[in-house]
């Protein structure tokens, strides 16, 4: 005989106190995760973004992510369009964060991320204090993976280690023959991750350029 607890059997009691459990460990792990990513994004913005920031300056780098006639865009939720016209269609900002992967982009030649387009003459910068906007979001965790695939392209680290996934997403076979060539270590930084995404993008070489 099955023991009654009000309106609960014994066993319905067991189910719903493990269910509690579950969500409350599935909301310690998000907690966990969420402060994460909010010291991860502290980081960024006191550290590693001014160092990026200072390196575009000092080379003279300028890309189409950073202008500021870039805009979001309303056809897709991860697009950004040209408020110039000079390019007429959509694109990501970035390769390689989970953010992009959605059916209605393939990663080709066809959709350059914004990052590896050639800027035009309207090309401004934006201003330091906003220098990276278009890599916020109101999602911490999409904010932080905008942010890791930004250092990861930039330092040739990500989060202390080199950013193979963002070569992986963007084409296997770069990944499969660095990885089978490689014998750096994985916390050495990439000195060849531009220059191998540029050629898949066809950027124009000198562009975009890594922290010597």
């Amino acid at each position: 005989m099955k023991f009654m607890t009000g309106n609960l059997t014994e066993t319905s009691l067991v189910k719903k106190i493990n269910t509690s459990c579950r969500n409350i460990f599935s909301y310690m792990e998000k907690l966990s995760s969420d402060n994460d990513d909010r010291i991860y994004i502290k980081q960024f913005n006191k550290l590693t973004g001014p160092k990026i920031y200072q390196m575009h300056l000092n080379e003279y780098l300028i890309s189409c992510a950073f202008c500021s006639h870039l805009s979001k865009s309303s056809c897709h939720e991860y697009c950004f369009k040209c408020s110039k016209g000079v390019y007429l269609d959509c694109s990501f900002l970035l390769p390689g964060t989970f953010s992009f992967s959605s059916a209605y982009f393939d990663n080709s030649d066809d959709h350059q991320p914004w990052i590896f387009k050639t800027p035009c003459s309207n090309f401004e910068r934006l201003p330091e204090n906003k220098y990276f906007r278009n890599f916020s979001t109101l999602s911490k965790s999409k904010t932080a993976a905008n942010y890791e695939a930004l250092e990861g392209i930039f330092t040739g680290l990500s989060r202390g280690k080199r950013p193979c996934h963002i070569c992986a997403s963007v084409n296997m076979e770069i990944y499969d023959n660095c990885s089978c060539s490689s014998a750096s270590a994985e916390t050495n930084p990439c000195d060849r991750i531009i220059d191998q995404i540029s050629a898949r993008y066809r950027a124009i070489l000198g562009v975009i350029k890594s922290i010597e």
